[in-house]
């Protein structure tokens, strides 16, 4: 049996947990409703409620990620893929939780960020993560 609980594991569940400490940072500033699905032009079009936004969207990446490192363990058509895939896939939920839970919350206090600038920071994100897994090699 391979053992999951690596310490990567541990450190894509935490960043997508500790991203509940942005939101209780602001909470009192939050409005009780806030915006949590957006079209593509950015204009909102789902709203919940802000204990769904700060506790709930974090949480349901986190068991996300868990579900992930599973199946990449243990799916036999995950144990075929690149090295690539098997990267994108281990950091996609924290990566998601970051960005996700960053423009809710900036939103919700009034700073809109633009489509343009949330793909700038995702990119940037993946970028520091490749480089420092690059330099693990």
């Amino acid at each position: 049996m391979k053992k999951i609980i690596t310490k990567k594991f541990i450190l894509t569940t935490f960043i997508c947990i500790v991203t509940i400490a942005e939101g209780l940072l602001f909470y009192n500033k939050l409005p009780d409703e806030m915006a949590t699905h957006f079209t593509f032009s950015g204009v909102p079009n789902g709203y919940s409620d802000k204990n769904f936004a700060v506790f709930f969207i974090p949480l349901l990446l986190a068991a996300l990620n868990i579900l992930i490192t599973f199946s990449l363990e243990y799916s036999e058509k995950s144990q075929n893929r690149t090295k690539l895939y098997r990267i994108v896939y281990t950091w996609l939920c924290p990566v998601l939780a970051v960005v996700i839970q960053t423009s809710v919350i900036l939103f919700a206090l009034g700073i809109n960020l633009t489509q343009i600038s949330l793909i700038i920071i995702t990119l940037y994100i993946l970028l520091l993560i490749f480089a420092s897994i690059r330099k693990e090699d």
